[in-house]
């Protein structure tokens, strides 16, 4: 799956490059790490290994219900407020709870040397 969210990262931040001036350019490169939603389940689900696993079970909730990815993609699909969504946020949602808690969703900004939690509505679970 990393794969995938690759790939549509590189079609999608080419697509940038190409409409924008290179004034953008940086702004582009600041914001590469999101991917559009709806593009990156779509590529997985055109995939014919993932075709093939979408009635597995990829996840077992705190409660014990379990969980097809089809039904995981949906629940992303229904729930996921933002168009674009990035690696962690998407991993997050294969977890016990089904999603990040706030805490434990971090950015890192080297340049800055700052660190800044994410809220519910931050990760666009709000």
């Amino acid at each position: 799956m990393r794969t995938h969210f690759n790939v549509v990262l590189e079609e999608e931040h080419n697509e940038r490059h190409h409409h924008r001036g290179e004034q953008e350019q940086e702004e582009v490169v600041s914001s590469h790490d999101k991917v559009n939603l709806n593009n990156f389940i779509g590529s997985i689900c055109e995939d014919e290994y993932f075709d093939e696993q979408m009635e597995v079970q990829v996840r077992e909730s705190i409660d014990g219900e379990k969980e097809t990815l089809e039904g995981l993609f949906n629940r992303i699909l229904n729930d996921f407020k933002k168009p674009t969504i990035s690696w962690l946020q998407f991993l997050g949602h294969f977890s016990k709870r089904g999603r990040l808690q706030g805490y434990n969703e971090i950015e890192v900004s080297p340049s800055k040397e700052k660190v800044q939690f994410l809220t519910m509505a931050e990760q666009g679970l709000s």
